[in-house]
Formats: C-alpha cells, sequence, structure tokens
C-alpha cells in the first residue's frame, strides 16, 4: 500500500469516528442522559498506534486541499457549548477533503463508509470462576442469563457491568442451551445428558423468578429455536431428534408436536428457521444438512437432503432463501435456495476443525454477522444483499468460546474458558 493508499486510509477512518462519535451524542440526547464533561473526546483514547494516527488525521485537517502531516496534536479544544456543532462541521470538511483529495462521488463515498465500518469500541476482560455452557439476553438487554453447570444465574447488565441478582434451580444434570424471550421476562432451558428436561422459567414480579414448566425430552437437548410468536420450540438433541413442542402458556404445558427420528443419524448440531417460518434447516455431526418444509398442520417434511464432506457445527438463516453454516475445515458459507438449486458462496475460508458451541448470531438492521469458527469469532458486515465484509476477527486461546450479541445488536458478551470479553458496538 503506498502512501496516498495509507493516507486515503487514515482519512476514511477518521470520518468514521467523527459519525460514530455524533451518532453517540445524538443518542444522548434523545434519551435525554446526563452529558458528560465534553472538553476532550473520551473515543479517542486509543490503546494502539494505527488508532492514535488515525486521531492526528482528524486533528491535522485543514482546507480542502491540505494533505496530513506527521505532527503531534489532538482535538481536546472542543469546548462544551460547540462540541455537537464542531463535530458536525468536522464530519461536513472531512467528507469534502476526501472527495476532492481522492475525487470520490458522495454516494461512492457512503458506500466505502458503510462497507468498511468498524464495530468493535471497546474490550473489558473479566475474570469468571465458573465456565458456563450457553447465555442469552433478555428482550430489552437489561438482563443476561448464562448457564452455569445445572443453575441459570441470572444478572443485571449494564453497558457491560454485570451483577448477580438470582440463580435458577431445576434442573438435575447440565443445562445444555438457553434462550430468552423476545416478548417477556421468561426463559426457555434445555438439559443435556443425564437431564433431558424443557423448562420454562417466569418472572412473576421483579427479581422474583418462577419454575412453571418442566418436561422430559427424552434425549440431551443440543440446541433449540422459538418461533416469531413464542408458541412452538424447535429442538435438536444428542440422538439426532428434530422435535417442534407446543407452549400453552395459560396451561403451563409444553407438548409434543411433531418429531422426526430418522432423517440425521447423529447429534444436531444446529437449528433455523426462515423469515416467513415456513423452511427449517438443520445441520448435524453426520455432515447432513436437511432443508424441512413446514406444512400448514406444522409438521415437517424433507424438502431437501445436502451431503457435505466435513460436519456443519452451526446454521442460521438470513432471510427466506438464504442461511449460512460454520462448516469444520471449511469455514463460513451462504447456500443460497431457488426453485431448481442450491448455490454455495464461501464468506471465510479456514483448514481448521470447529465444534458447534455458539450459535451463528445475525442482527437484521444492522445486518451484522457474529460466527465463531475455531478459536476466533469474526464479525461480518452484510451488504447489498449477499456482499459481506469481515470488519473483525477475534482471536482467543482456546476452541471453547461462547458468546451472545444483544437484541439491539450494540453488545457482545464472549466467554472463553474462564474470561468474560465485553465488546460495544456501534
Amino acid at each position: 500500500m503506498n502512501t496516498k493508499d495509507i493516507e486515503k486510509k487514515n482519512y476514511i477512518k477518521a470520518l468514521i469516528q467523527v459519525k460514530r462519535e455524533i451518532k453517540k451524542q445524538k443518542q444522548q440526547q434523545d434519551s435525554k442522559s446526563e452529558v458528560k464533561d465534553s472538553s476532550s473526546l473520551s473515543l479517542y483514547d486509543f490503546k494502539n498506534q494505527q488508532q492514535l494516527e488515525d486521531q492526528q488525521s482528524i486533528s491535522n485537517f485543514g482546507q480542502p486541499n491540505s494533505k496530513v502531516q506527521q505532527q503531534n496534536s489532538n482535538i481536546t479544544s472542543i469546548s462544551n457549548d460547540n462540541f455537537f456543532e464542531n463535530l458536525e462541521q468536522t464530519q461536513h470538511n472531512l467528507y469534502q477533503l476526501i472527495q476532492q483529495l481522492y475525487q470520490i462521488k458522495a454516494d461512492d463515498l457512503d458506500k466505502i463508509i458503510k462497507n468498511k465500518e468498524e464495530v468493535y469500541i471497546c474490550e473489558i476482560k473479566k475474570e469468571q470462576q465458573e465456565i458456563c455452557q450457553d447465555l442469552s439476553f433478555n428482550k430489552d438487554d437489561t438482563l443476561l442469563a448464562t448457564a452455569n453447570g445445572k443453575n441459570i444465574k441470572i444478572q443485571q447488565f449494564n453497558e457491560g457491568n454485570l451483577s448477580q441478582i438470582t440463580i435458577l434451580q431445576g434442573h438435575v444434570k447440565n443445562i445444555s442451551c438457553i434462550l430468552f424471550s423476545k416478548k417477556t421476562n421468561s426463559i426457555f432451558s434445555g438439559g443435556y445428558i443425564d437431564d433431558h428436561l424443557i423448562c420454562l422459567w417466569e418472572e412473576k414480579i421483579q427479581n422474583n423468578w418462577e419454575l412453571t414448566v418442566q418436561k422430559d425430552s427424552r434425549s440431551p437437548i443440543t440446541c433449540m429455536e422459538l418461533n416469531q410468536q413464542e408458541t412452538k420450540l424447535i429442538v435438536g438433541n444428542q440422538y439426532g431428534f428434530v422435535q417442534i413442542w407446543e407452549i400453552d402458556y395459560k396451561k403451563k404445558i409444553i407438548s409434543i408436536h411433531d418429531e422426526q427420528r430418522k432423517i440425521h443419524k447423529k447429534v444436531v448440531y444446529g437449528v433455523s428457521l426462515n423469515k416467513s417460518e415456513t423452511q427449517l434447516v438443520t445441520c448435524s455431526g453426520d455432515s447432513k444438512i436437511i432443508v424441512w418444509k413446514i406444512c400448514e398442520q406444522g409438521m415437517l417434511e424433507v424438502l431437501r437432503e445436502l451431503i457435505e464432506d466435513t460436519f456443519v457445527s452451526r446454521i442460521r438463516f438470513l432471510d427466506n432463501h438464504r442461511f449460512v453454516v460454520s462448516q469444520s475445515q471449511r469455514g463460513l458459507i451462504e447456500f443460497k435456495i431457488s426453485s431448481l438449486e442450491i448455490t454455495k458462496k464461501t464468506i471465510v475460508q479456514t483448514d481448521y476443525e470447529d465444534c458447534h458451541y455458539f450459535p451463528i448470531q445475525y442482527h437484521k438492521d444492522s445486518q451484522l454477522m457474529v460466527v465463531k469458527h475455531y478459536r476466533s469469532v469474526y464479525l461480518i458486515k452484510e451488504f447489498n444483499h449477499g456482499d459481506y465484509n469481515c470488519i473483525k476477527k477475534l482471536n482467543f486461546d482456546s476452541n471453547k468460546i461462547l458468546g451472545a450479541l444483544s437484541n439491539n445488536g450494540k453488545h457482545l458478551i464472549i466467554q472463553n474458558e474462564n474470561k468474560f470479553y465485553y465488546y460495544q458496538l456501534f
């Protein structure tokens, strides 16, 4: 990369940082939150040299034909009264500067910014004595549930800070997965070997939880997903079964609606519904991907059966016709379903073995995908309906990585062995 390309990259990064700070200030104004001392920009207190160079890019700009100079300056002289106005003026000037220096049209510059925006802002590492099996945010991202052995720990979540509220006890052995409801403060949990229980926990009054339903699924549970109405719970298990359970909240009953036993021969690692909930995809240790049709009665019928050369550890529908998989020794792959064929596109390629922890997370509004593979977590931005840009790769010490993306797409919690990592996303 030559000097001009490096200079251009730094200007664009600087512009992204200013846009991010403007967004942050607007959010604070909209929520009427307390405005902190703006005599300095804490956003620009970065830890690595590249980010410091980006900071200098902002502080060194002048007239539209100016160039980056190697000067040691900062942008801490913005007054409180004109802080927001100066930010907007900075954004405007940077737009003009980049357009004139590099002959870029406004629409093209907007596309470049969208594709290159980084989402990683801060990281907080915290020691955690207990190793958990799964994590899930509640509907408004104020609570985080973690499965710790046979118990569920409910913690208050506030900008990366966690404080324990209560511990839920009802499983007899280890819990494999938990799902917070998107409608109420309710939790579904599934038990693994020597447990087999599906439990529904409900918050009756604030911080007072009750086990309202407990059902024996007759097999170790490995993955779960709720439909949008939260009347159906789709379950995959250790024996290769795919089950649909019907939920009656008033009667406090969970009953089996459909069970498919003979399609997958090994453990089911992932289940995912498409947008319209007319299809389901499942993946397994038998290297099969099954596309299921959901008929009007809610029963499953095999629509397509794909045999891969290595097993798929996790799977996620993005819309009605596309799903992505994390495949051992292959990486991240998009499958697109048409009436005649299924096409494949490699998004991230790796040769490493993988395990099934940490389901694929996808935030539809921001089109951000969080995918674990081997010892890494990839933050991937989708644009133009099928083009992907890996904007961050987070590396960890071991293969056992768990995590949860908040419902608003702003917070990412990851656990690797006995450490919690918190990432604030914009």
